[in-house]
């Protein structure tokens, strides 16, 4: 293929929950808010922080200062009963649709696999994500299990399936698993985390993940513009590859 191979900067929203009942997994992400920008980001990267419980909070605005991130996970302290996983989506999604122009969008979630209390739908909020071309990534936990944890005194599918049956599956799925939902049907990926380590390694093999990326690029026929697409990527010459991609896009979509 011939021309000028250009990768785009990074523009990254990490969306954390912050619900009480998530006190023991906090102790951790705090800790690793120095990992963000030398892995994910890069320094020309571009990265805000989000809360979420019953409320959301944005704690950082976008920004490429290194020094900034390690401070906002470390402000990060539990509050409030909720977990509006599904709304602080909606509001990443917005965030980056109005950030840095020329980036590739990523979420980062952070927080329990199912949605407590959200006021927007899955299906809206997966159809936003997937017209702005952002990537979701999750790293989850099981609150009862994080409580064993740590010490007392740490504690402060795929392309095939037309868009109704899609829509029916997620709406099912989503509500105990939200985040796979979410990661599956935009190209991402889920990990979970009990200990220091795990969620230090799902950080690490996020940035590989995303520094190691193809883009492919084609252009569909002109038919109707507001259609959903599936799609299908294999390597006719590695039939045991696995290739995780997108399921589908939207036409006319950015």
């Amino acid at each position: 293929m011939d021309g000028d191979i250009i990768i785009e900067p990074i523009a990254l929203v990490i969306a954390v929950q912050t619900s009480s009942s998530s006190a023991a997994a906090l102790t951790k992400v705090r800790a690793v808010g120095s990992m963000i920008e030398p892995l994910i980001t890069g320094q020309r990267g571009t990265a805000a922080v989000l809360t979420f419980d019953n409320q959301l909070k944005l704690v950082q605005p976008f920004t490429g200062d290194a020094d900034l991130l390690p401070k906002a996970f470390r402000s990060l302290r539990p509050a409030g009963s909720g977990g509006r996983m599904l709304d602080a989506v909606e509001e990443s999604v917005r965030l980056l649709r109005e950030g840095p122009a020329h980036h590739r969008r990523v979420l980062l979630l952070i927080g329990e696999a199912k949605d407590r209390s959200s006021e927007a739908a899955v299906e809206s909020v997966l159809t936003e994500a997937q017209r702005e071309n952002i990537s979701i990534y999750a790293v989850t936990y099981s609150t009862f299990l994080s409580a064993f944890s740590v010490k007392a005194h740490e504690v402060p599918p795929p392309g095939g399936m037309d868009l109704l049956a899609l829509f029916s599956q997620l709406r099912i799925h989503a509500k105990e698993n939200a985040a796979e939902s979410l990661t599956r049907y935009t190209g991402g990926r889920r990990y979970f985390f009990l200990k220091q380590k795990a969620l230090e390694q799902a950080v690490s093999a996020i940035g590989e993940e995303l520094h190691s990326q193809y883009l492919l690029s084609f252009a569909p026929a002109p038919e109707s513009r507001t259609a959903y697409r599936s799609i299908a990527v294999k390597v006719p010459s590695r039939p045991d590859a696995v290739v995780r991609s997108r399921p589908g896009y939207w036409l006319g979509q950015n």
